[in-house]
């Protein structure tokens, strides 16, 4: 991986909270977006990509950030990205249109509570848990 970048994951209430510090562009998106891709267990919720520490992106990083909520979502997760408002790329992502498609957040612990409340289903509510064709109601 390019050396513009950092990428950071862990596993943090059954999702992955990843944390990418330094410049996401053409020399690196594709790498960063097959470490991603690779880091979300069939079996979490999600991913909450945290861009809080990220300085520059490019149009090949904006690429990433829609082909990979597109992804996700084919897979029954979902991309939460975290861009505060004092971010340096915030008025790129905002710009790029991302938050039609992508949800946005301001922290972690805020995209994780989103996160688990629009993935788990609530007393009554049907929910997808094991496979697509293989619906349990709870």
């Amino acid at each position: 991986m390019s050396p513009l970048a950092q990428l950071e994951t862990r596993l943090e209430a059954n999702a992955v909270v990843a944390t990418i510090a330094g410049e996401v562009d053409i020399s690196n998106a594709s790498d960063l977006g097959s470490a991603l891709e690779g880091s979300v267990p069939q079996r979490a919720l999600g991913l909450v990509l945290d861009l809080s520490d990220a300085t520059y992106i490019d149009s090949a990083g904006v690429h990433l950030l829609f082909r990979l909520g597109g992804r996700l979502t084919r897979r029954r997760q979902q991309l939460r990205v975290v861009v505060p408002d004092t971010a340096p790329i915030r008025k790129i992502v905002n710009l790029a249109g991302l938050g039609w498609t992508v949800p946005q957040d301001r922290t972690v612990p805020e995209a994780l509570t989103k996160l688990r409340a629009e993935v788990t289903p609530q007393l009554g509510e049907e929910a997808w848990v094991s496979a697509p064709d293989a619906p349990f109601y709870y």
